[in-house]
């Protein structure tokens, strides 16, 4: 009978890992490894390979299966991967505010901190890492990660600064007409240090209406009716930057008549239009 190997190579393994593959082919031959690493074994009966790697890198097998002087063969490269970690750190941090920074590794490894500021820890299974700086300035750290007897280290440094508030900015006061859309603007709010995490608008007098969206950047509203003397609606909004503090300002919208004389009510918005 034809001997052909049948079976798919595995072709990654982890260093102090066993490694094993089961190689199968017809006519019932026996298994022989004319190339493989240090260490790597095969039943001649059953065609199982094992092996456990001590050293990461690549590695080349040949696997042979012969029977009554027929024979096939399978090369294939084994991919060793030691142990890593994977994560990039997080190395900027505001005073007074939480801290997280999530470290991944290659493996199932367990995770510890070597050099750490106070108060800074880490969860061994996780590898989530918390902290609150309680002062500004450069912490370092080192991260390591272990498993099966190797160990991998990350070393980095945190600069913790004091959170500066951002700059409310509700755009620049308005006159319009009764009946007008009216869009508001927050859209010139700053964060020096950070970014603007939130928006927060609330009228504080005039006409009360409904704003498309108080906690968008720039809502609109329709600007109410008026029966003579032009009417002040004052805004206030409130930006919260990522540390968590806040500014305000305000905005005021003159509204006044469009001009159009009707006999309806004094609730009814007239328009004009073109």
């Amino acid at each position: 009978d034809e001997v052909r190997i049948t079976s798919t190579p595995i072709t990654e393994a982890a260093i102090n890992t066993e490694y094993s593959y089961q190689v199968t082919a017809t006519g019932e031959p026996t298994f022989s490894l004319p190339l493989a690493p240090e260490g790597m074994a095969i039943d001649s009966g059953t065609g199982l390979i094992t092996w456990t790697p001590d050293t990461e890198g690549e590695f080349d097998v040949e696997v042979m299966a012969e029977k009554n002087g027929e024979s096939d063969s399978q090369e294939f490269t084994i991919n060793v991967a030691g142990i890593r970690i994977t994560s990039t750190p997080v190395t900027g941090a505001s005073v007074g505010v939480p801290y997280s920074y999530q470290v991944t590794a290659t493996g199932e490894p367990t995770f510890s901190l070597l050099e750490a500021p106070e108060g800074m820890e880490i969860d061994p299974e996780s590898g989530l890492i918390t902290w609150t700086p309680e002062a500004a300035g450069d912490f370092d750290v080192v991260v390591q990660t272990e498993s099966n007897g190797l160990s991998a280290t990350q070393e980095f440094t945190i600069e913790a600064r004091v959170n500066e508030a951002p700059q409310a900015n509700a755009g620049e006061d308005q006159n319009v007409t009764e009946g007008t859309t009216v869009t508001l603007n927050g859209g010139g709010s700053t964060d020096s240090d950070g970014e603007i995490a939130s928006y927060h608008w609330t009228q504080i007098s005039g006409p009360n209406v409904a704003l498309s969206n108080p906690a968008a950047s720039s809502p609109t509203f329709v600007a109410p009716p008026v029966n003579g003397e032009p009417v002040v609606l004052e805004f206030e909004l409130t930006v919260t930057d990522n540390g968590g503090m806040t500014d305000s300002d305000t905005v005021a919208v003159t509204v006044e008549e469009n001009g159009l004389t009707t006999d309806f009510d004094e609730d009814v918005i007239t328009f004009q239009t073109f």
